[in-house]
């Protein structure tokens, strides 16, 4: 490996992330040790689990500017879903050391754990790391599960609209047929 690649996957044998804390262990000296052009960048990694937490994969899924790291979902859930993964944990870091999450951030955790309910990987925690620290949105009480009643109801909103639309179509056709 040249001495400017950053590294992109992690050997984690046998580990188990109970905590936030651990991810930031597991995460935090590499984030430390990646080469100097690329640790000024904001790097988004996922880690794999299975249902007792272990460890599947731990991978790089992208790298992106000073302040911000364009995610795109298919890149980010196609590993762990190979995998086979029960739960994902994602984690970005923010080279300028701010521990508290930017609207950006919210928005990604919010949508990511919205994908993966639906693809059946529930996404667990997403971790900001810094050299001091991290910020969980779990341990903060932001990764909670939408209750059925309201999915449901969206469900409901979504056939529905779907349905008006297929027979809007439906009725134009007809018009200039």
């Amino acid at each position: 490996m040249k001495i400017d690649q950053p590294i992109t996957t992690i050997e984690a044998a046998t580990s188990y992330i109970r905590s936030a804390a651990d991810v930031f262990s597991l995460l935090q000296p590499v984030l430390l040790a990646t080469p100097f052009p690329h640790r000024n960048r904001e790097h988004v990694w996922t880690i794999s689990l299975d249902s007792a937490n272990k460890v599947l994969h731990i991978e790089l899924v992208t790298m992106g500017s000073v302040n911000r790291a364009m995610v795109e979902p298919m890149e980010l859930f196609s590993t762990p879903l190979q995998k086979r993964a029960v739960k994902l944990i994602v984690a970005h870091n923010h080279p300028g050391g701010l521990l508290r999450p930017s609207p950006a951030d919210r928005s990604m955790a919010g949508e990511l754990n919205r994908l993966g309910r639906e693809l059946k990987v529930p996404v667990v925690d997403h971790v900001i790391i810094t050299e001091e620290g991290y910020y969980s949105f779990a341990e903060q009480g932001q990764m909670t599960e939408i209750p059925r009643k309201e999915i449901m109801h969206a469900a409901m909103e979504v056939s529905t609209t779907s349905f008006r639309r297929i027979k809007r179509k439906r009725m134009t056709r007809r018009r200039f047929v």
